[in-house]
């Protein structure tokens, strides 16, 4: 008998296998790379964007060019010893005046032959009037222009500040996106960008310079503008026809040997006590666009009341100690309540 191959029995009863579901893996809110956080990160780009646009934005390279410019340019006329010659020059001018009004009461000189000094006789009182008070308000403004000019650095607070928007963003940069040797570095690049604002507005005396910023532009109103310029243009030019005429043999008569030696020290002190004024005057015609470039700074604060000169380093102090305190937040691991 064939022996006949039967299957075995499938097993019966095997439960199905039975595993527990895998479990949901953490997710950080908020978190960067390393579980670090995010929202210090982009705050620390924001505020460098911010930093590196706002002296565009504002026009900050030009105007303080234009105003650094004007204090170089007026800081050999202002000195003790300038300002010194020009109460002598105006001494001396006064004493001009009297000394021709003296020869053409002494001598004939004939009307209309020296029309130079008969011009300068009549506004002599004027011209001495208007360089009296332009000495006066360069002299009332020393002390302001010193301290303003003494701020190391001016010029270069935009470069400075946009020098530390790039290096802040960049170091928020790297708190988003590197590991965690990068992100240190980083942070740290943000904060010495941040302190090296803290630092330049504490050591640069800028935080002074609001005063006597204000003081400043306040008192050279009056003779940085264009008809001011004018009028003691129109001074200068009877300065210069005068003396033009005395040389050329005014009075045009013998005199005494004393009025003789009076005209001869006219001759030798009236052109550079005249050119002295004539420089004063040239740069202030020539430094009016940067003197409203000073004025416009101080003027750059959108909030009433507080000027530019209070504002900037304002500005410096709080972007400083925001960037150190974002480069430190933003290596600090997630709370708890972070974690969803």
């Amino acid at each position: 008998m064939a022996e006949v191959l039967t299957r075995p029995p499938e097993p019966t009863g095997l439960g199905k296998l039975d595993l527990p579901d895998a479990p949901v893996v953490a997710g950080i809110r908020g978190a960067g790379a390393g579980g670090r956080r995010r929202w210090p990160a982009v705050a620390l780009i924001i505020l460098g964007g911010i930093l590196v646009i706002a002296p565009f934005g504002l026009g900050l390279f030009p105007k303080v060019a234009a105003g650094q410019q004007m204090l170089d340019r007026f800081s050999p006329l202002i000195t003790q010893d300038s300002l010194a010659r020009y109460d002598a020059d105006l001494c001396f001018l006064r004493e001009a005046a009297g000394t021709v009004g003296r020869i053409d009461a002494k001598y004939p000189v004939p009307s209309g032959r020296y029309p130079g000094v008969e011009a300068y006789r009549a506004s002599a009182a004027g011209i001495d009037r208007r360089g009296t008070a332009l000495i006066g308000s360069v002299r009332e403004g020393v002390g302001d222009f010193d301290r303003l000019s003494s701020v190391g650095g001016f010029d270069r607070l935009p470069l400075l500040l946009v020098a530390a928007g790039i290096a802040i963003g960049g170091g928020g940069i790297a708190l988003l996106r590197a590991d965690d040797r990068g992100a240190r570095i980083g942070a740290a690049v943000a904060a010495l960008a941040g302190a090296g604002l803290i630092g330049f507005v504490a050591t640069s005396g800028v935080l002074g310079i609001a005063g006597p910023a204000q003081q400043l532009t306040a008192r050279f109103a009056p003779i940085m503008n264009e008809s001011q310029v004018r009028t003691l243009q129109t001074d200068f030019v009877a300065v210069v026809g005068a003396v033009g005429e005395i040389d050329t043999g005014y009075p045009g008569t013998a005199v005494s040997p004393g009025d003789r030696a009076e005209l001869a020290r006219l001759r030798a002190q009236w052109p550079p006590a005249s050119r002295d004024l004539a420089d004063l005057v040239g740069q202030i015609n020539d430094n009016i666009p940067n003197y409203r470039a000073l004025v416009s700074l101080g003027n750059i604060s959108p909030i009433p009341g507080v000027s530019g000169w209070r504002l900037l380093p304002a500005a410096c102090l709080v972007a400083g100690g925001a960037a150190i305190v974002l480069a430190i937040l933003g290596l600090r691991p997630n709370r708890k309540e972070d974690i969803e």
